[in-house]
This record gives structure tokens, C-alpha cells and sequence, in this order.
């Protein structure tokens, strides 16, 4: 399994990428295309002003999803990681001032200098609870949750809950996400249960597969885990033809270059050529 050291690792990038003045550009890049699908799409007005409920399965430290809620959606942000669950509570509930951080101290590979693992950033950087607590919500607040566990067996059919969200939301926003399943599948008819007629799935993000098998597992434990025997990866074109199978209707399609947490420092800079699709 992930190392404990490795996790902390990945919620210090995720709080330099999500809550820190440093990552705003790296924000802007995959964050704006979302914000603008969505304002096209499924427009706010002040009629409908915090009614169209959206969910962000894959939310990690939870900044997209307080974005889109200070733009006047109802927004369920979701999350499996426990260690990403206690940082966001922390940064959306308890941050009362910045806290500094060294996001990088960790790196010891593609290092320049010693100083450039040294550097800090603080977050976050702005006050959480102005995207979140909207003064203007009115008798809705709060307009923002966080819903804990798995994607698919929280929202999808099989559900114990899966009645209660079939049809219940106007959107679904994923964003570095849906390459997280050992089957996307799984993850679209999830999508296709919980939209509500009309409603529209905003993704943008590379496929990565994290269960893909030619990565290899690196503990007896991850060796039996099946998924990695289970694991498909369809291709982008696939993937749009398996959607309009699954009864979607391709609204855009684009095409943004993305980078994910990354060190300006590094002497390894990876850029993402991420697929943007609303249906």
C-alpha cells in the first residue's frame, strides 16, 4: 500500500495546487474551462441561484468545488482519501489565518538545489468561507457538504442510496478523476443515474489509469489486489463513443494543456494534454 510518508506528500502538492497564490496559473489552466462549461451550459440566475445541485466526486482539497459554489450552485463535493478529507476540513473550517508550508520538502530526485526543496508557499489564499458561505444563500446555507467514501458506492444504483440520488443533480463536474476507476464504466453509469433530464457531466483531465497494468505493484499487497488484473483503459475516442452508447449527448469537446502540483524548480516538468467533454 501507499506509504504513509507518500500520502502526506500528495496532500502537501494538493494544498500548494488547490489553496496557494503559487499554483493560480496551474489552477486557471484546467479549473477555468470547467467554470466556463458550466456558466454556459447551466446558467445561474436569480431565480435559480443555489438550486442546481452539483457534485465533484474526486474533490480532494475540495478548491473547484468551493469555486463553483461561490458562483451560485449547491454543491456536494465527494471524496475517498482520508488524509485529503482531514486537510480540507482543516483548510475550509479551521484556517482562520495562512499557514506556511513546504510542499516540496519531500523531493529528492530532479532537484536543482537544496534550497528549491526548502522553498515555502502559504496557504490558503484566500478566505475559504467566502466561497463557501455565501452571504447571499440566503435561508439555503449551507449551500456546501462534503460526502465521504466511494464514488460508485455512494451515488451509484447499487447503492443503499442510489434511489435518493437517481435524477437529483444538475451536474457533475470531474477534474483529474475519471481515470481513477478500475473500470470508467462504472463511473459513467454512475454519472447517467444521478443526472437529472437536461443535466450535463463536465469532465477535463488525462488518462492516467492508476490501475493499468503495466504498472507495477510495488508490495505483496498491491499484488493481489485485483484491480490491477481488472483494470481497463480505454482510449478518449473510446471513451465518447461509450458515453453516447450509454445514452449521453456530446455537447464540446476540446483539448487544454494541464500541468498537476508542479515545481517550477524541477528539472522533470510533465504536461498534461488534457480532454475536456461536456455531455
Amino acid at each position: 500500500p501507499v506509504s504513509m510518508l507518500e500520502r502526506c506528500k500528495a496532500v502537501l502538492h494538493s494544498a500548494y495546487r488547490e489553496w496557494s497564490k503559487e499554483a493560480e496559473e496551474e489552477r486557471n489552466q484546467c479549473h477555468t474551462p470547467i467554470l466556463q462549461q458550466l456558466a454556459k451550459w447551466l446558467p445561474i440566475t436569480s431565480k435559480n441561484k443555489y438550486k442546481r445541485r452539483v457534485s465533484v466526486p474526486g474533490s480532494g482539497l475540495a478548491r473547484l468545488a468551493a469555486e463553483i459554489c461561490s458562483r451560485g450552485y449547491r454543491v456536494q463535493a465527494n471524496e475517498y482519501s482520508v488524509f485529503m478529507l482531514m486537510a480540507s476540513n482543516y483548510i475550509l473550517n479551521n484556517c482562520h489565518r495562512q499557514q506556511e508550508i513546504y510542499p516540496w520538502v519531500g523531493s529528492t530526485v530532479n532537484v536543482k538545489r537544496v534550497e528549491d526543496a526548502n522553498q515555502s508557499v502559504l496557504v490558503p489564499d484566500i478566505n475559504p468561507g467566502e466561497l463557501i458561505y455565501p452571504h447571499d444563500a440566503g435561508d439555503l446555507n449551507p449551500v456546501f457538504s462534503i460526502a465521504a467514501g466511494d464514488f460508485v458506492q455512494l451515488y451509484g444504483p447499487a447503492s443503499p442510496c442510489g434511489s435518493w440520488h437517481k435524477g437529483k443533480w444538475s451536474a457533475v463536474v470531474t477534474c483529474f478523476f475519471i481515470d481513477t476507476a478500475p473500470n470508467v464504466i462504472d463511473y459513467v453509469k454512475t454519472i447517467h443515474h444521478m443526472l437529472e433530464d437536461g443535466g450535463i457531466w463536465v469532465n477535463l483531465g488525462p488518462l492516467q489509469y492508476h490501475w493499468a497494468s503495466e504498472v507495477a505493484p510495488t508490495s505483496a499487497s498491491e499484488s493481489s489486489d485485483s484491480r490491477y488484473e481488472t483494470s481497463i483503459e480505454l482510449s478518449f475516442e473510446d471513451i465518447l463513443e461509450v458515453l453516447q452508447n450509454a445514452g449521453f449527448e456530446l455537447l464540446e469537446q476540446s483539448w487544454h494543456q494541464c500541468s498537476y502540483a508542479l515545481d517550477r524548480n524541477c528539472m522533470r516538468q510533465t504536461i498534461y494534454n488534457c480532454g475536456l467533454f461536456t455531455v
